[in-house]
């Protein structure tokens, strides 16, 4: 019991730091996987008859928390919606068959959990394959011991291991995948680190930058800004400033940069001052790592108090 409610608390933490984490990223996929510890650690603090319930629990929020991170990293995925109804397999499991045989529910409640084991481990990035290893493994032990106490401590040390390595994996990866590119150096000589404004951006630029627009482009750095889901194209909304900033970050670090194309759709989809603190984060990034972010258009199609209070931003003091 003793044991039990120090994997409860341990939990419980850990639920916080992913929480806390997703408040930092904004990345869904962070906040599904922590409400999957959550209703762990809320399992191992009350009695032992309530396990097989935060199991089913754990693993429908762990299955939402797998989809969603393979939307972030790879797009948009067919049949995502349908893919998510999956979830209610270990409910179903929970409800219709625990009162018959335990094992049987058990089992059913695993499928999720081992197919997130088969998505993760796809996935082909190395968090993400340790991941889906330990997940395999804790799978196993809660399905054939799911009540023993000896196995108490392996089973929590895995899950803070599981817990550790999804933080990890979700901290350096970007939305859309990980890719990175650099301006040719006799190009990037000429940039200075920090936001500029350009009316027009050389090719050599645009072909090796990650790229924000309002038009649609073939590049795997380009994201269309649109609220449309089409097809074949890379997009994002307008309104997802978390997942730009995201991208953006981890693709400067990298020594790449960054243009966006349509600050006013921006504006207007968000509200000046949304963009303003927007733009102030990418600038104090951009400065850390020398970097260079890119705007493309000119001032005028912006009132007077955006552009002073823009060029204050920017460093250019009207």
């Amino acid at each position: 019991m003793v044991v039990g409610m120090v994997l409860g608390v341990a939990l419980l933490v850990t639920y916080a730091v992913m929480f806390y984490e997703h408040h930092l990223s904004s990345r869904t996929s962070v906040l599904y996987y922590s409400l999957a510890f959550l209703s762990l650690g809320i399992a191992n603090l009350l009695p032992n008859t309530t396990f097989l319930s935060g199991f089913a629990v754990f693993s429908a929020f762990f299955w939402l928390g797998t989809v969603t991170l393979s939307e972030e990293l790879m797009g948009r995925l067919p049949y995502s919606k349908e893919l998510k109804y999956v979830a209610a397999t270990p409910l179903a499991a929970l409800l219709f068959f625990s009162p018959i045989n335990t094992l049987l529910s058990a089992i059913i409640i695993a499928i999720p959990l081992l197919l997130s084991s088969a998505i993760l481990w796809d996935l082909k990035y190395r968090e993400l394959r340790l991941t889906s290893l330990v997940l395999l493994i804790w799978t196993i032990l809660a399905v054939a011991f799911p009540f023993s106490e000896e196995l108490y401590i392996p089973q929590g040390i895995l899950s803070i291991v599981l817990a550790y390595l999804i933080i990890s994996a979700t901290a350096h990866t970007s939305f859309l995948g990980t890719f990175s590119k650099k301006v040719p150096e006799e190009v990037s000589r000429e940039l200075k680190p920090g936001v500029i404004f350009m009316e027009a951006v050389p090719k050599e630029i645009l072909k090796n930058a990650l790229v924000f627009s309002r038009r649609p482009g073939e590049d795997e750095t380009w994201f269309w800004m649109t609220k449309v889901r089409t097809e074949g194209k890379k997009t994002i909304e307008p309104t997802n400033l978390p997942k730009m900033l995201d991208m953006a970050v981890k693709f400067m670090k990298g020594g790449g940069v960054v243009v966006i194309d349509g600050i006013d759709y921006l504006i207007l989809e968000n509200g000046l001052d949304t963009v303003l603190k927007f733009l102030a984060h990418l600038r104090d990034h951009a400065l850390v790592s020398g970097s260079t972010v890119v705007l493309v258009g000119n001032l005028s199609s912006l009132g007077e108090r955006e552009r002073i209070v823009l060029k204050r931003i920017l460093g250019e003091e009207p």
